[in-house]
């Protein structure tokens, strides 16, 4: 709901809440790291925009900022109250619910073109204390729409395969290869068993409805009658089940909609003919039913466009829409529907998502960004070009191209993992992006090189493959050692073998947020530093682990989904070294609520890590931190995954170190694990921790760090430099 208002005021809760006071008794580091204001995004990693923007707003404890304006291109822009949507979390506990950490703001009524975003920033009083100005942004509005009878009158197949069929038929490498082993195993089982929904089948391949769109897709390549009759038995036990409530959509708050719908729209579409009308009639109706229960009731994550379920959701819309047009009186709906979500929430994802990158990580990642990727095909074969919604997937083969380990063994893993799912890769989803971007080819192919990969999608989904994979050799990539994801808060560097990763995110919620100051070092895809989430043998038990190497305070882990107030200070690449400030005391408010991100009875003042690369393959950690009461605890840890580390430590007194068997919830060992006990101090704290398989620390002193090899790593004026021993003799030499 656009609202009257043009100011975002950080307030208490309540009816007529006052602005919350400054902390007067807070503290910053001398030496001057933190920006009065901070806005990570929008910027130019995901330029074009549309209907709406949400800055994400950082600010010092000791702020005295109090109020907030937009302008675009010195115009102001209206507020939007969220109280309807799971846009942004929610502000305050009662009261007004527009937020100051992740404000809504219009532009719905500005013209399209090139543009700046300024965020002006006042204190209480209204004086502007502080503005941040990004410029290289584009407002773009909606296309089009294609009328439901141009969409009707398609024959089927219409969805993904009539200007890619051609292709399909005439593969023949690895990508057929994988999908040809996934047919002639389930061929093989049904001439056993023939009856598909029997037990014995069902022994032999599990979840045999999983592999209805491959067998869709070989019926289309070269007709098959045995394997389109049980892929028609298949969906019709689907459509029959949810019709008469044997299945129930809100099966997990309405999980199945991202599978289960998804294998019935491409049946109907690609088996078309093998439906009678009464069955068809049946299938459109479930799928009219299913996408109005999500709707109406509504399912998890209705309206939330950066989470798995509404990637499903999203993808069945546009499936039901298309697939059932001319057969469905409610398609002209369904795609009104769609082109709302389209317009109006899925424009955020944009901003939340700049650099590429799934903010839920890669156990949730995979999917979700297939989902959404396909949404973005879909529209755009059927002549309806909504690629503004999803520039963020431009930058994600690049961002996968440094969380792909150098030997093409594993994908790292980043964010909340369910269950004990290991590191994996996904060919599906790489083959997808492939089909735009060479570097996703790229990875694909050296992946599927790779005997000892970590690719973990079903054999079913070979059918993405057969669709879209476009292998390709190493593209010509101008030189970066590193990548940042400045919506998601990941930070990447890379030489040689080495891979050097940072995670803080600005964003909360299930998920995500909970690794804030993460920092990790690999040797290929040999854990060194890293969460004790890494895998060793047998490993049993992520979530009774201490997730991630960072900081416990007052006994609690960042278990809470909060950190709308942590920011990534500065990155740097360049051939010698690459770094990043993070700052995330903001993880360990006392609750979700804006309000409570600048209360006095929090435990810090100031939680800032800088983490350097020094190439090929030495870590150093700078922390930095204050707490603000001498009852506050504080315990670091670092997860060693490697006996070959040498470890390097200039800590202040105050700081005990131990070293223990890191272990899993089964009692597996899994690593060391070094654990930094702090005695009670209110006293500002700085800590330098070296990481290496070759070099020590030998020296520390006013923000210079020695190396045993004569680097210098310096530390000043809110940024890092490094100087080679090499460098500083030709220095001494002019």
């Amino acid at each position: 709901m656009v609202t009257t208002q043009f100011t975002a005021r950080l307030t208490d809760s309540g009816d007529d809440p006052p602005i919350m006071p400054v902390a007067s008794d807070a503290t910053e580091p001398t030496e001057p790291l933190t920006p009065a204001l901070h806005v990570a995004v929008p910027n130019a990693q995901a330029p074009r925009i549309m209907t709406l923007i949400s800055p994400a707003i950082a600010i010092p404890f000791n702020s005295r900022i109090r109020q907030l304006q937009a302008f675009w291109n010195a115009t102001p822009l209206p507020l939007i109250d969220p109280r309807r949507t799971q846009l942004t979390e929610e502000a305050h506990s009662f009261g007004p619910m527009i937020p100051f950490f992740k404000p809504l703001f219009s532009i719905a009524a500005i013209p399209a073109g090139d543009g700046t975003l300024e965020i002006r920033a006042f204190d209480g009083g209204g004086t502007q204390i502080a503005s941040q100005s990004i410029s290289g942004l584009t407002i773009v509005k909606p296309p089009a729409p294609i009328p439901t009878s141009t969409i009707a009158a398609m024959p089927h197949p219409r969805i993904y395969l009539p200007s890619r069929i051609s292709a399909a038929r005439s593969r023949s490498d690895v990508a057929s290869q994988r999908f040809g082993a996934a047919v002639t195993a389930f061929r093989s089982a049904l001439a056993e068993f023939p009856d598909v929904t029997s037990p014995q089948f069902e022994d032999r391949i599990y979840d045999p409805e999983d592999y209805i769109p491959l067998l869709g897709l070989q019926n289309q390549l070269a007709p098959d009658t045995n394997l389109a009759q049980a892929a028609h038995t298949l969906a019709m036990r689907i459509a029959n089940d949810y019709d008469t409530g044997k299945r129930d959509f809100g099966r997990d708050t309405g999980y199945d909609i991202r599978f289960q719908l998804r294998d019935l729209m491409l049946a109907y579409d690609w088996l078309y003919n093998t439906f009678t009308p009464d069955e068809r009639a049946t299938i459109v109706r479930v799928g009219t039913k299913w996408i109005d229960w999500y709707h109406k009731t509504p399912g998890y994550a209705e309206s939330w466009p950066v989470e798995n379920y509404y990637a499903g959701y999203l993808q069945g819309i546009a499936l039901v829409a298309v697939a059932t047009a001319g057969d469905n009186p409610d398609a002209d709906r369904f795609f009104t529907l769609l082109r709302s979500k389209l317009a109006n929430e899925v424009p955020i994802m944009n901003q939340r998502l700049a650099g590429g990158d799934w903010a839920e990580g890669w156990n949730y990642g995979p999917y979700s960004v297939l989902e959404l990727s396909l949404v973005n095909t879909l529209l755009k074969d059927i002549g309806e070009d909504w690629s503004v919604d999803f520039d963020w997937l431009q930058g994600l083969p690049s961002s996968l191209f440094f969380m792909i380990s150098p030997d093409f063994n594993q994908t790292f893993s980043f964010g909340g993992y369910s269950g004990n799912y290991p590191d994996k890769t996904s060919p599906s989803t790489l083959a997808v992006l492939s089909s735009t971007s060479a570097v996703a080819g790229y990875l694909y192919a050296s992946t599927n090189a790779n005997p000892n990969n970590d690719f973990a999608d079903i054999p079913a989904d070979t059918f993405y493959e057969m669709i879209f994979a476009r292998p390709s050799p190493p593209p010509p990539l101008a030189f970066t050692s590193s990548y940042f994801n400045s919506g998601t808060g990941r930070f990447l560097s890379r030489f040689g073998s080495y891979t050097v990763t940072t995670e803080n995110t600005s964003y909360s919620y299930d998920h995500y947020g909970y690794a804030n100051g993460d920092v990790r070092l690999y040797r290929d895809s040999t854990c060194l530093v890293c969460p004790s989430a890494y895998r060793g043998p047998a490993f049993d038990g992520e979530a009774v682990t201490p997730a991630f190497s960072t900081y416990t305070v007052n006994g609690r882990n960042q278990d809470l989904p909060l950190g709308r107030n942590n920011q990534n200070l500065f990155t740097i690449s360049n051939p010698q070294f690459d770094a990043i400030g993070m700052r995330f005391e903001s993880s360990w408010t006392s609750s979700r609520y804006d309000e409570n991100i600048v209360d006095p009875n929090n435990p810090l003042d100031y939680m800032i890590r800088e983490a350097v690369h020094v190439h090929p393959g030495t870590l150093v950690v700078r922390d930095l931190h204050r707490r603000r009461h001498a009852s506050d605890t504080l315990i670091g840890r670092f997860h060693i995954g490697s006996e070959s580390l040498k470890i390097s430590r200039f800590y202040p007194t105050g700081v005990t170190v131990t070293m223990n068997n890191d272990l899993d919830g089964g009692g597996n060992r899994i690593g060391t694990l070094m654990q930094l006990d702090f005695a009670s101090s209110t006293s500002p704290m700085e800590l330098v921790t070296v990481f290496s398989e070759t070099i020590t620390g030998i020296g520390y002193a006013n923000g210079v760090l020695t190396l045993s090899d004569g680097t210098r790593v310096i530390f000043a004026n809110g940024t890092v430099s490094v100087q080679s021993a090499a460098a500083r003799r030709r220095t001494v030499r002019r």
